[in-house]
């Protein structure tokens, strides 16, 4: 096999192991299942609740808060994900023109510095796609950890509801509670829902677009209850202490079993990366000694499988 074949081909190795790394880190806090779950449920909610001129009340919102050039650049695959992730994570003022260019920039900065130091191109393809990812990576980041903020503060929130419910609040005025009482991200969330309520939204369209700000399964089982005892009636204030009753269970239950596979993950971990960190090592100490399995057509074919092994493991 030519080398520059072999080059390509180790290249890409490395490539799918490092973006299976990012994508396992940025995915860490939320189950795969849930995950799928979540989808599902939201567009069966949507499909239910919003109709066309929700539908285009929530577009409408949508890009008015975008900057003239961000709404140009919306036809772009990608983008729309791009800016949730932003408002998602906190970073509402960050437009999302702005970091397609800090992506660019980092791309561009690294394949100057590595032709520069010529370097081959496989590699410099890599880490310049690589460097251009990391903003995307780090919102990834921030917006996990929010979205975990929330799902905290959520069985607070509801506790906040019944006692203004019980007092005699109506049900918009208890969002104003939350956010008057309880600290970001919550807050803020809670904040815009009750404005766009009291300034005539319908509550379905108010809902849906907190939803679409913060997916998550018990705010969506929050929003349903809701939205269920508006149209068929009866005791919301028994209906939302139920559901916090029943958050507090599974965030328990969640943090029990992370506690108990804690040590087969960080197991899994390193059982991953010591091919990686061993063939470093090998090539850091003796230069002459891969150089010989990658030459070798069985030796090719041999890391090909074991790297096959490590993705489905």
């Amino acid at each position: 096999m030519p080398i520059h074949d072999t080059s390509l081909m180790f290249g890409a190795m490395v490539f799918i192991a490092i973006f299976l790394l990012i994508q396992s880190l940025a995915v860490r806090s939320v189950d795969r299942k849930t995950a799928k779950r979540l989808q599902r449920r939201m567009v069966a909610i949507a499909e239910a609740y919003k109709d066309e001129v929700s539908a285009s009340l929530l577009r409408e919102r949508y890009l008015k808060r975008l900057s003239p050039l961000d709404q140009r650049i919306q036809w772009i695959p990608g983008v729309p994900a791009l800016q949730r992730m932003i408002e998602q994570s906190g970073r509402s003022s960050l437009p999302v023109s702005r970091l397609l260019l800090l992506c660019l920039l980092l791309m561009a900065a690294v394949a100057v510095v590595g032709l520069l130091f010529r370097y081959d191109l496989v590699s410099v393809g890599l880490a310049s796609v690589l460097a251009g990812g990391l903003p995307v990576f780090k919102l990834s980041q921030e917006r996990n950890r929010r979205l975990e903020q929330f799902e905290e503060q959520l069985p607070e929130a509801l506790d906040t509801m019944v006692r203004s419910l019980r007092t005699g609040y109506p049900f918009a005025e208890t969002l104003r509670v939350v956010a008057e009482e309880l600290d970001e991200p919550i807050n803020k969330q809670f904040e815009a829902t009750f404005a766009d309520i009291n300034y005539g939204m319908d509550i379905r369209v108010a809902f849906l677009n907190l939803l679409e700000r913060v997916p998550s399964i018990n705010l969506l089982s929050l929003i349903t209850a809701v939205l269920i005892q508006r149209e068929t009636g009866g005791n919301l204030t028994e209906i939302l202490e139920k559901i916090g009753t029943l958050m507090r269970g599974r965030s328990k239950f969640q943090r029990r079993v992370r506690t108990l596979s804690a040590e087969a993950r960080l197991s899994a971990w390193i059982l991953a990366l010591v091919p990686f960190i061993a063939a470093a090592a090998i090539h850091v100490t003796s230069p002459n000694y891969l150089p010989l399995l990658i030459k070798d057509p069985d030796g090719i074919k041999i890391v090909a499988v074991a790297f096959g092994m490590l993705v489905l493991g």
